[in-house]
């Protein structure tokens, strides 16, 4: 092992090589083009990973989508019997806003990325978010010895500003110490009782299963949660406290602390250290642009950035290719429990 960024421990690539990981993302159409401009921006780490790409997908439209085929090592259409189960989860504590008539909550698909999909260890990351360190390797957020591994969230009373706050705070002095409060956040190594943010979380195979689906679920039934990264720390805390690693939040940067520390103070001091941001907060970037939201134009910079590359990684491949593509298809295209389904699907 050896130190990477601000003391996280990084694993070194004998570690890992010996187990064969996923690099798991979970979307429908909606959230593809944040998918495609994310990818962009992590095109070394993924021309360097040791992982496998997998999209976790209940969106059959993307099954033969050619930016998803030509980027990803498989696409996995999720079962109705997965969403079946997901629709005895207690909604009392989720507001109506967020409810899906399909399953509750979208994020509650979250629960299947824990499902088996033949990988010794997934690494999860939503698609709402930006790789802003072209250093940045997928084995840097690993948590070794079959440990979990998330970030703490940083909500208003982490950053000791009051509820009522809307962005920016008003004076230097203020914006000053919420970089440092941010700051302390990253060093500390919290344990398993202090609240996730699940965009970003690394699953050993112990926690690898339907069992373990179905363990979330159940408990997600029987106690009402607001989210289901509430219920991912709880189940993980009660299975064994000493199971979770804390992840630096340089590696899942949500927007709070940004917009609380303003501009000057996010570009020179907090954005430097991070290699993942996320864009954790409504509205989203790609809903529409307002030119003083500075946090959203950098969403908006890179899209323009990425528009070529994306452009030539969505063409339909020439004839040539397409004979060579249609097996990669049937071999990438498969059901959640790891049997081949139509690439029609």
């Amino acid at each position: 092992m050896q130190n990477g960024l601000n003391g996280m421990q990084r694993t070194e690539l004998s570690e890992v090589s010996a187990h064969k990981g996923a690099v798991i993302f979970l979307m429908d159409r909606s959230y593809l083009l944040p998918f495609k401009v994310m990818m962009h921006s992590l095109r070394d780490a993924i021309e360097n990973r040791q992982e496998d790409l997998v999209v976790l997908t209940d969106d059959a439209t993307l099954v033969a989508d050619p930016f998803l085929n030509r980027i990803c090592d498989k696409i996995i259409k999720i079962e109705d019997s997965q969403l079946k189960l997901l629709r005895s989860i207690d909604l009392s504590s989720v507001p109506d806003e967020f409810r899906h008539p399909k399953y509750g909550v979208y994020w509650f698909l979250k629960f299947l990325v824990f499902d088996n999909y033949g990988y010794d260890y997934h690494l999860y990351f939503d698609t709402d978010m930006l790789c802003l360190n072209r250093f940045f390797n997928f084995r840097d957020i690993y948590a070794p010895e079959q440990r979990f591994s998330a970030s703490p969230t940083i909500g208003k009373s982490a950053l000791g500003i009051p509820k009522s706050s809307r962005g920016e705070a008003h004076d230097d002095a203020e914006r000053s110490r919420i970089v440092e409060t941010t700051k302390l956040i990253a060093s500390r190594n919290y344990r398993s009782n202090r609240s996730i943010n699940s965009g970003v979380m690394s699953i050993p195979k112990r926690l690898i299963g339907a069992d373990s689906v179905t363990s979330l679920v159940r408990l997600a039934t029987e106690k009402s949660f607001r989210l289901e990264q509430e219920v991912v720390r709880t189940w993980v805390a009660e299975l064994d406290p000493e199971l979770f690693t804390c992840l630096p939040i340089w590696y899942n940067m949500p927007e709070l602390p940004l917009r609380a520390s303003g501009y000057t103070n996010s570009i020179e001091r907090l954005l430097p250290y991070s290699s993942i941001l996320h864009f954790n907060l409504h509205p989203k970037p790609w809903k529409g642009v307002r030119q003083e939201d500075w946090v959203h134009r950098i969403w908006h910079d890179h899209r323009q950035l990425a528009d070529n590359w994306i452009e030539r990684m969505s063409e339909a491949p020439k004839f040539a290719e397409r004979l060579a593509t249609r097996y990669k298809i049937a071999k990438r295209v498969v059901s959640s429990r790891g049997t081949l389904s139509s690439g029609s699907e």
